[in-house]
């Protein structure tokens, strides 16, 4: 019975320190150390550690090779924060290395990067590391930004000079005489509009007449085509003709008709001066008032003859014999 009693509290020790051993564990290990391992410890000094913690990774090349174990504020000298590495000890660090605190994410989770050197020497536990900080995520976008906002300041003061030349150039005699070409390209529109239905009903109404206009092309076409040797005959006929005219004497000619025409000038300058019948007639003026008062009585004696020819005619077949005997009475 004793012994029974014995064992029971020995039980209930062991799964009280199980637990204490576990939560302790549990604990670190949620701070990100593990108990089990020997990793080699680093001091890194800091400025600013921007937001690092004490269960923040230790990377190298992207690649967890052990965590950041204790963050210290060193209020005496300069204000400086203390930080304690873990690395794996399969991993060694050259002297010359930096530890660099850098941003993981978009959230700024932080983690320190192992930059190694390509020295032969390697730190051992508790040296102290070169360390540096990589710009915020608000500095970097700051620094990019940073030329984007120089241009579009920039673009905004051209832009601004763009509209002050465009006010100044559009005024309201400028948009009056712009709304009135619109009105007159509108109008132009309708215009050609207008003229583009006309063509196409004349197109539509005497598509039979262009039809038989091109059936007359083609036949003139045609007909020339048929009659191409005759044009070529024609035109060598007219060849011919123009050698035989470029043969012919115009010198001879153009004598004979400068001759007639000096003739003709002498008699003109005759008739001018009065000499010959028709000069007469030209100058006299009685000579036409005779010949036209003898014209007039001609014709008034013809009229009076066709009126009246008994006047001037008194004799008769049937009367011949009647007209004898009263002369032979008479006698």
């Amino acid at each position: 019975m004793a012994f029974s009693q014995r064992a029971k509290y020995s039980l209930i020790g062991v799964v009280v320190f199980l637990s204490l051993f576990i939560l302790i564990w549990g604990l670190n290990y949620l701070k990100g150390k593990d108990i089990f391992t020997n990793d080699i410890m680093y001091n890194v000094t800091y400025e600013n550690v921007n937001g690092l913690t004490a269960s923040s990774p230790v990377l190298m090349r992207g690649y967890k090779i052990g965590g950041v174990q204790k963050i210290s504020l060193d209020l005496e000298d300069r204000g400086e924060v203390n930080v304690v590495i873990g690395v794996t000890p399969k991993m060694k660090i050259p002297v010359g290395s930096i530890a660099r605190i850098i941003s993981t994410d978009l959230m700024g989770t932080k983690a320190v990067e192992i930059q190694l050197s390509k020295s032969d020497i390697y730190h051992t536990s508790g040296d102290t590391l070169m360390a540096t900080t990589e710009e915020s995520l608000k500095d970097q976008v700051g620094l990019q930004m940073l030329p984007l906002k120089h241009k579009a300041e920039d673009l905004l003061k051209e832009l601004e000079e763009a509209i002050k030349t465009v006010r100044l150039i559009f005024n309201e005699k400028t948009r009056l005489d712009i709304q009135r070409s619109v009105g007159h390209f509108t109008s132009s529109t309708k215009n050609i509009d207008n003229i583009t239905k006309m063509v196409d009903t004349i197109v539509r109404n005497k598509g039979g007449d262009i039809e038989q206009i091109l059936a007359d092309i083609r036949s003139l076409t045609g007909t020339l085509k048929s009659s191409n040797n005759d044009i070529q005959r024609i035109l060598h006929n007219f060849s011919s003709t123009s050698d035989s005219l470029s043969k012919v004497s115009f010198k001879h000619t153009f004598d004979l008709l400068e001759g007639t025409l000096a003739t003709i000038n002498t008699t003109v300058q005759k008739l001018e001066q009065g000499e010959g019948t028709v000069g007469q007639l030209m100058k006299n003026d009685s000579l036409y008032k005779s010949l036209l008062e003898t014209t007039q009585s001609l014709n008034k004696l013809t009229i009076e003859f066709t009126e009246n020819p008994k006047k001037y005619i008194n004799f008769s077949v049937f009367d011949l014999g009647k007209s004898d005997k009263k002369r032979k009475e008479k006698r």
